[in-house]
């Protein structure tokens, strides 16, 4: 063919199958929240990453694997919700009890 030369030496790059990855931005655990359904069962409405690399994180995680049952529930009683909505219109539409 006229676009080989076996003269010359083949100047393709082997594909690196195993390039070096970044995997930074994955968590090591999660806090998973979930909100009771009228019939029963529950809905998962977020989670929180949890990663070793950071100091807070990694004594939550380390406690909660340390404590088991007993360390979420203690956890539960510490946590503060706040809700923020996007647009800061936080109405009054429902009549949540």
């Amino acid at each position: 063919m006229a676009f080989q030369n076996p003269n010359t030496e083949n100047n393709v790059r082997n594909i690196d199958n195993n390039p070096a990855k970044n995997e930074g931005w994955k968590s090591d655990a999660f806090l998973n929240l979930y909100i009771p359904t009228r019939q029963g069962g529950r809905r998962k409405i977020g989670s929180v990453g949890l990663k070793l690399n950071k100091p807070m994180d990694k004594q939550l995680l380390d406690y909660l694997a340390d404590a088991g049952d007993e360390g979420l529930e203690s956890l539960k009683s510490r946590l503060v919700l706040d809700f923020q909505r996007a647009d800061g219109n936080n109405g009054d539409e429902l009549d949540l009890g």
